[in-house]
């Protein structure tokens, strides 16, 4: 490397280290203790990926966040914009108080739908008809072919480990095993549909919201997907994810900002779809 080369890297590690440290100042901000929740677990989860990739290209998660802070001051100045019709209605008969509430509804139903578009974009490029196809051609079960699954054992002739009793207390695998065409997999469409799967799981998890997702592995399958590791992470993500969007921005922390930021059609900042920093295969290899 040239004198020149290296000179021209310390400058711009200067620069990305300036931007992150002003980055991270941004929890410290009197403009993040007016965020709701929701929008402050977002900006936690991008300063904390700031933080853990020092030597990375930050331009689209800088560009989301300062995207969050705009279209926030967009809806404090609603806000505010209110909280001044309300007072002159006390002195002016009429129904400037609810035009002020519609316009700060108005703006925050419009930001959700925003971050909705931003998620459900995010979910999509998980998404495959083929993690699914295995799950759908294994044939169903007879309702009673499974039942002893379900059923208590005594300790004298137990020949396997009590399936409910793992489902209701224990943690790990729990691990069925058989000859190819044995019936694996129709025993495991059975239980993943039966209720009494859901009812003991619920035992187990307490307080807790539980949350269950499956995957079939294929290897006869004509897609990839169907028998690689990057299948299974994408198939449980898109299952999880669907049923938890807020995780979204924290699983995906720079593809989440770089689309937030790319959905503006103001926004300087350009993402190509197929580009490297937006394509969520890449974080799961």
């Amino acid at each position: 490397m040239s004198l020149c080369d290296r000179r021209a890297l310390g400058a711009m590690t200067d620069n990305i280290d300036s931007e992150r440290l002003e980055t991270l100042s941004i929890k410290q901000s009197r403009r993040f203790d007016t965020l709701d929740q929701e929008t402050k677990g977002i900006v936690e989860a991008l300063v904390k990926d700031l933080r853990n990739n020092i030597t990375k290209d930050i331009k689209e998660e800088l560009a989301g966040l300062a995207q969050l802070f705009n279209r926030r001051d967009a809806v404090v100045i609603d806000w505010e914009t209110q909280r001044r019709v309300i007072v002159d209605s006390f002195q002016q008969p009429g129904q400037g108080s609810d035009v002020g509430k519609a316009s700060v509804s108005e703006e925050h139903e419009k930001e959700q739908k925003f971050r909705n578009a931003v998620n459900e974009n995010i979910l999509q490029s998980l998404y495959s008809p083929a993690l699914n196809e295995r799950y759908e051609v294994v044939h169903e079960a007879h309702t009673r072919t499974f039942q002893w699954i379900y059923r208590p054992q005594s300790d004298d002739d137990a020949q396997w480990d009590s399936f409910v009793d793992w489902l209701t207390e224990r943690d790990g695998l729990y691990w069925i095993h058989g000859k190819a065409g044995s019936g694996k997999s129709t025993l495991m469409k059975y239980i993943w549909n039966h209720h009494l799967t859901r009812t003991h799981l619920s035992t187990w998890a307490g307080d807790a919201k539980l949350l269950i997702a499956h995957f079939y592995f294929w290897d006869l399958g004509s897609d990839k997907l169907q028998k690689s590791q990057l299948g299974l992470f994408r198939s449980l993500l898109y299952q999880i994810l669907s049923k938890i969007p807020s995780l979204i921005p924290v699983v995906f922390p720079q593809q989440w900002a770089a689309k937030y930021a790319s959905q503006n059609l103001g926004s300087v900042l350009k993402v190509r779809q197929n580009s490297r920093s937006t394509r969520v295969d890449d974080v799961l290899q």
